[in-house]
């Protein structure tokens, strides 16, 4: 609060030092309730709760929150709870990844049978913890003739050398040998040979 409560007194009482020791005992009381006030408004939304309104939202919802979970980690996880709505369709699905991993940070495949799901964990932050939340949400809403399965997806660089080395050596003589003749030769030819590949590891999530 940057009000001082002693400028609302006139001029002829501001230096009264009665007056001035109760402004000062008063300024951090109005102070204090002046933040409480702002800290409601912010709870009245999500997007600016405080850790109080946070935990408000979590009992409403009978969210448990993890020890390592952050304040915005909490508000993703409870902005994706309110927004599950049941039956929904595959456009509903992808707004709703999209919301909470990021427009292409992550691959959707739905057959007949079952709905897969790969994310990339080095695009969406705290990936791990992300996934865990993903796969607890849909399973409560999936079809129940459906099979969820969800994949975490991180690329991994490296190098496989392959070599091949062919060697053919051709030698011929010619018979009689003769002193004035000279029939004998060879032929070397060698080759080699290097492939490499580049394979997509899957962490266990």
């Amino acid at each position: 609060m940057d009000r001082q409560i002693i400028d609302y007194l006139p001029y002829v009482l501001r230096d009264v030092v009665e007056y001035r020791q109760l402004m000062e005992a008063e300024q951090p009381e109005l102070a204090a309730l002046w933040a409480a006030q702002d800290k409601v408004l912010a709870d009245q939304y999500i997007v600016t709760a405080t850790e109080y309104g946070i935990s408000r939202w979590e009992a409403i919802l009978g969210i448990y929150p993890k020890d390592t979970d952050g304040l915005e980690m909490r508000r993703a996880r409870i902005l994706s709870m309110l927004q599950l709505k049941l039956p929904y369709t595959k456009r509903w699905l992808a707004n709703w990844l999209n919301d909470l991993c990021g427009a292409g940070n992550y691959d959707l495949a739905i057959t007949a049978y079952s709905i897969v799901i790969d994310l990339g964990y080095d695009l969406i932050p705290e990936a791990e913890k992300l996934a865990g939340d993903i796969y607890t949400m849909l399973a409560a809403v999936r079809p129940a003739n459906m099979v969820l399965e969800l994949n975490g997806m991180r690329n991994i660089s490296g190098a496989a050398n392959v070599a091949a080395i062919t060697e053919c050596a051709l030698d011929m003589e010619v018979w009689p040998a003769q002193a004035e003749l000279d029939s004998s030769g060879g032929v070397q030819i060698t080759g080699y040979t290097e492939y490499v590949y580049t394979a997509d590891a899957y962490p266990v999530a």
